[in-house]
């Protein structure tokens, strides 16, 4: 997939001093895959409403892990200029904060301020206090909202432990990048619509806006190295890739140092994975 266009990896890339957004360059070179056949799948599908109310969460709940999701929908989809809908932030803003757990006070006024932040500049500095109240969030969608948490963890370059089949319905996907890996990673789940037959490699091929014509990018979870970096959606059934983006030598000096570095992007060293959600 050609592009040299600005898109974020997710919000907690605003943690990072050096750089608010990531420039990804993509090429057009063969990739190499890494697939783990690891199933930790949890839940069934149905929608994060169906999974939530099965669980037994309320109505309050549910809306809470609902504003997460389309948050991180939007982020995922917000286009070429990687700039997510105000209107969406504000309006997860409000639905978080009407809806905020007991257990989750501070961390959902942190999420609130943070949203707030983003719908007025998305490139404001971030409370330091994000990127862990972000994770509780997850971890509350995956303990009371029942939806069910994939991880795979980030090497230089590829995915381990990534399942290969997942079941459909309100996921929380992480991706662990604090073992051996020395660069940022991200992980990118696009769904390759229904009528597609390219392979995995002839769709990272193609210019850029021809392969968004036929995905459509599901999540997006960024982590820093050190970290782990989570994204949730609601899956549907279908053929899935995931795939990182960044370009080779995406360390913490060539952001520093006014970042990001000019080498081929992940994928091409094989950091790909075809993933089946059914």
């Amino acid at each position: 997939m050609k592009t040299d266009r600005r898109r974020p990896a997710h919000l907690l890339v605003a943690l990072l001093a050096a750089c608010a957004l990531l420039l990804v360059a993509c090429g057009d070179d063969d990739e190499s895959s890494d697939t783990s056949s690891t199933d930790d799948s949890t839940t069934d599908g149905g929608g994060s409403d169906a999974a939530s109310e099965e669980a037994g969460a309320s109505d309050e709940e549910v809306a809470f892990c609902d504003a997460i999701v389309s948050v991180d929908a939007a982020t995922a989809q917000s286009g070429p200029e990687g700039q997510v809908d105000p209107q969406v932030l504000t309006d997860a803003a409000a639905e978080i904060e009407a809806n905020a757990p007991e257990a989750l006070a501070a961390e959902s006024a942190v999420l609130v301020e943070t949203l707030e932040l983003q719908a007025e500049d998305p490139e404001a500095e971030l409370p330091e206090e994000f990127e862990a109240a972000y994770t509780a969030a997850g971890d509350f969608q995956i303990e009371t909202c029942a939806f069910q948490e994939v991880t795979g963890s980030a090497i230089d370059y590829g995915f381990q432990d990534l399942p290969t089949e997942i079941e459909a319905g309100p996921t929380v996907i992480r991706l662990d990048n604090s073992g051996s890996a020395t660069e940022f990673h991200e992980i990118v789940m696009l769904r390759v619509n229904d009528d597609v037959t390219e392979t995995t490699e002839e769709l990272l091929a193609l210019p850029e806006e021809e392969a968004l014509s036929k995905v459509e990018v599901t999540s997006v979870a960024f982590a820093p190295l050190g970290s782990t970096g989570s994204a949730s959606a609601d899956l549907e059934q279908g053929r899935y890739i995931a795939v990182c983006f960044l370009p080779v030598g995406s360390t913490p000096d060539a952001f520093a140092a006014g970042g990001p570095p000019e080498g081929p992007p992940h994928f091409l060293e094989g950091m790909v994975q075809e993933v089946t959600v059914g």
